[in-house]
């Protein structure tokens, strides 16, 4: 959805490494897709969940610290609604990939980015672009068609 301007003639300006962080930071939530589809039958859902979110505090919590800023109520309670639908989510789709084969299960992650086109343009008044519509398009057919597939089906 960026369209950075060294892949699109039209594209905005990306910094370069922040592109490359973001393919590397893809490679490792693929990777991690993989690891909760073993998992699934080894661990609860929650496990993999619960280190999700430990890792991330562990991560985060130098950097929050060094330039705090406490928020108004109003922030407060978004932020808390975030983390209670995301863990909801993490749930959810660790349980999926418990269930599902990890191809098809992060498939149909790819639906956020549909989500995202769909609510920018209803809270930010963000039109999408052709290319946006077209991906968001191929998007909801390749999901699709992975609807009537047997679980296991080769993908020829």
């Amino acid at each position: 959805m960026a369209q950075p301007s060294f892949f699109f003639e039209s594209g905005g300006s990306l910094p370069f490494m922040g592109v490359v962080s973001a393919l590397v930071g893809a490679c490792f939530s693929a990777g991690a897709m993989v690891t909760v589809r073993a998992l699934g039958h080894k661990e609860i859902a929650l496990s993999p969940v619960f280190y999700l979110n430990l890792c991330t505090f562990v991560g985060t919590v130098y950097f929050a610290i060094q330039d705090w800023v406490w928020g108004s109520w109003e922030l407060w309670l978004i932020l808390i609604a975030i983390g209670v639908l995301t863990h909801f989510g993490q749930y959810f789709m660790t349980r999926g990939l418990a269930m599902e084969t990890a191809g098809r299960g992060s498939a149909v992650g790819y639906f956020q980015i549909v989500f995202a086109i769909i609510w920018g343009v209803l809270f930010f008044s963000e039109l999408p672009n052709l290319l946006a519509l077209i991906g968001a398009v191929f998007i909801f057919l390749g999901t699709l068609g992975l609807r009537d597939r047997p679980k296991g089906a080769p993908n020829s």
